[in-house]
């Protein structure tokens, strides 16, 4: 299947696991790459009606995200959701073997830059000022493309906490744009790290 043509949902999935960060990691460490671990989701109650809890299986991080968004299995993601056309994802991607704790966030982020490129040619990619996570280092990413003829916006947040990269990415219609940072602001100050 050409990439073109998967639903903008299905596109980040590529993005760290496929060729980026992985490989480029190894290159660096001289490790090859190891599988996504394995998670499934975990509903935990919150005390905002309007938000529902999630936490990963393997106890690494928290976070909350709209009540109105419908959480789907999907094995490329930690966990994914949608709601209004928009699509909200985790991934905590697998990693090669590394020094602990040396994760560099700039390698990190380059891949990922690198990988949208591959994916979509016409890519326009930004580096808001990125919003402080307790810690954790991270960046945050504005991309822009057409798919299939519609303006097509991604939010995402890479983050290095402890041994782990996250990925925290919502994709809309960038007419959808205003609403859609609205909910990845809120989920980005809900991140919690457990470990």
């Amino acid at each position: 299947m050409n990439p073109r043509d998967r639903a903008p949902h299905d596109l980040p999935a590529r993005t760290l696991r496929g060729i980026g960060v992985a490989w480029i990691l190894a290159a660096v460490w001289g490790c090859a790459a190891t599988p996504h671990p394995t998670t499934s989701p975990t509903s935990q109650p919150t005390t905002d009606a309007t938000m529902q809890a999630f936490q990963d299986s393997g106890g690494l991080i928290r976070l909350e995200y709209p009540a109105q968004f419908t959480a789907k299995h999907d094995p490329d993601y930690v966990l994914s959701a949608n709601a209004d056309g928009q699509t909200f994802t985790l991934d905590i991607p697998a990693l090669p073997p590394h020094i602990p704790d040396m994760i560099p966030l700039g390698l990190v982020v380059n891949g990922y830059k690198n990988d949208l490129k591959k994916i979509h040619p016409d890519v326009k990619i930004d580096e808001p000022p990125a919003p402080a996570v307790p810690k954790a280092q991270g960046r945050e990413l504005r991309s822009t493309w057409e798919q299939d003829h519609v303006p097509t916006t991604e939010l995402a947040m890479l983050l290095v906490h402890g041994d782990h990269v996250f990925i925290v990415r919502i994709v809309m219609p960038s007419d959808r744009l205003t609403a859609g940072q609205a909910v990845f602001d809120d989920i980005v100050g809900s991140l919690h790290f457990l470990k």
